[in-house]
């Protein structure tokens, strides 16, 4: 399987799912209607939700690139790596929600806490139907990346689907 993409993350990269075929492809999933149950599950509309009330209702952040999943596994690697003493035995999701809190308007932290949730949900008992790609690799680390490329494609189709028509 080929690695993820390094190109700038957006609705018109190549390799972004821009339709429900699209989506269905990326997760390798049987049909459209399973590429449908994955963006009507409760986790992941929750999470878009909350990542639209911040980042999509401000108009700076509507017209900014989301940032490349590498960068977003960065970041959370640097989250993880925060000492524990100020870390305070928190889970990484609890010092990426912190940091949401703290920097309300700051894009990355939003997308790294969709990430987070996405998979999450598709670790769960719920969500294993919907993470067949991951299945395809021998790897923890390498499932782990495949799973957060796909959590940015998903992010990135569904803020498609939302940004604003142009007039």
């Amino acid at each position: 399987m080929t690695t993820p993409s390094t190109s700038r993350i957006n609705k018109t990269a190549p390799g972004v799912p821009k339709s429900m075929g699209d989506l269905q492809t990326r997760f390798s999933l049987k049909d459209n209607s399973d590429a449908e149950a994955l963006l009507k599950a409760w986790p992941i509309k929750e999470a878009f939700h909350y990542y639209l009330n911040r980042c999509l209702s401000n108009q700076h952040s509507v017209v900014e690139e989301l940032p490349e999943w590498q960068e977003v596994d960065q970041y959370l690697l640097d989250m993880r790596m925060i000492p524990r003493a100020k870390r305070r035995d928190r889970s990484l999701k609890e010092v990426v929600e912190e940091e949401c809190f703290n920097a309300p308007y700051q894009l990355m932290p939003h997308v790294a806490l969709f990430v987070l949730r996405a998979e999450s949900f598709l670790q769960s008992d719920e969500g294993t139907r919907f993470d067949i790609a991951s299945q395809m690799y021998d790897t923890k680390q390498d499932k782990e990346f495949d799973r957060r490329w796909r959590s940015m494609d998903l992010l990135c189709f569904l803020v498609g689907r939302h940004r604003p028509n142009p007039t």
